[in-house]
């Protein structure tokens, strides 16, 4: 993991600064002896209002995904309309050769209960949770909640606590009317990504990306500590990542970092104006604490 922190600076009325540092984030790439393992689970929406193209374009990238696992990665598949459906419990490969099979047989249901099925998809994933693994569920949904949670601040607020435990959730979503505020913002506090797809034929693409980002996982739990000097205060931080105040300082929860997905956050402070007759000198601003496992 590499960093570094670009600065710039402009005066302002009072006499004081305006300063902007940019911290970057670079993740190495591991070899093939140090690939990290997958512990997944596909959270697959069959509600009514996934019939017709948008449910193949989800089976669709379900299979694409499990075609491309290795050996000894874990999936497992669950669907949900306003029930929760087990499709496959979580198992290496040499358990689940009919597996896109049991996909393709996936047909639509009723209602929306995507918080069952997110909840479910969890469960799986926090069973096989091991340290060093991505341990991730893949919700696949065009958003349309109905049944059970529906609020999006609390189904958001579950995707930041399992992130806090190590569990991260991307979300792809499904044709026109798909609730794209909701989705984004249940990838971001749950520390991965979020796609959309509009036809069928573009899932593979989008699992190739997401895969090709699992496998070039450099760290996991990422987390940027912000903490100014006495007298500097830190006025905005221009990401969306979940935070929170501790003492004088900000920390940012920044999730997974990928060898060919930088993580950036820029930071404004507001620096006190010098006091007559004080010379022009170096000062510290603030100190940026980086940790990951």
């Amino acid at each position: 993991m590499k960093t570094e922190i670009l600065l710039d600076h402009e005066p302002i009325a009072d006499g004081g600064w305006l300063l902007r540092a940019l911290l970057k984030i670079e993740g190495t790439p591991r070899t093939a002896e140090g690939r990290v393992p997958l512990n997944l689970s596909i959270v697959l929406d069959r509600s009514g209002s996934m019939m017709g193209e948008k449910l193949e374009a989800a089976k669709e990238a379900a299979r694409s995904l499990v075609q491309r696992l290795w050996p000894e990665d874990v999936v497992s598949v669950v669907t949900y309309d306003n029930e929760v459906q087990v499709v496959a419990q979580p198992e290496t490969g040499e358990h689940q050769a009919d597996l896109p099979n049991r996909i393709s047989g996936i047909r639509a249901g009723g209602a929306t209960n995507l918080s069952g099925g997110w909840l479910k998809g969890r469960e799986f994933v926090a069973a096989g949770q091991r340290a060093g693994e991505v341990n991730r569920v893949l919700l696949l949904t065009d958003g349309l909640a109905n049944v059970g949670i529906t609020e999006p601040e609390t189904l958001t607020g579950l995707c930041q606590s399992a992130a806090e435990v190590g569990i991260t959730t991307t979300t792809i979503g499904f044709g026109d009317g798909y609730d794209e505020v909701l989705l984004t913002a249940m990838s971001r506090a749950g520390g991965g990504n979020d796609y959309y797809i509009e036809h069928a034929d573009q899932a593979p693409g989008v699992f190739e990306e997401e895969l090709e980002g699992l496998l070039s996982i450099s760290a996991q739990n990422l987390s940027v500590r912000i903490e100014p000097t006495a007298g500097n205060e830190c006025v905005q931080v221009w990401h969306e990542y979940p935070c929170q105040s501790e003492e004088d300082a900000l920390v940012l929860t920044v999730g997974d970092l990928y060898a060919r997905e930088p993580r950036h956050v820029l930071a404004e402070f507001l620096l006190k104006p010098a006091e007559d007759g004080e010379e022009e000198a170096e000062i510290d601003v603030a100190t940026f604490t980086v940790t990951a496992d």
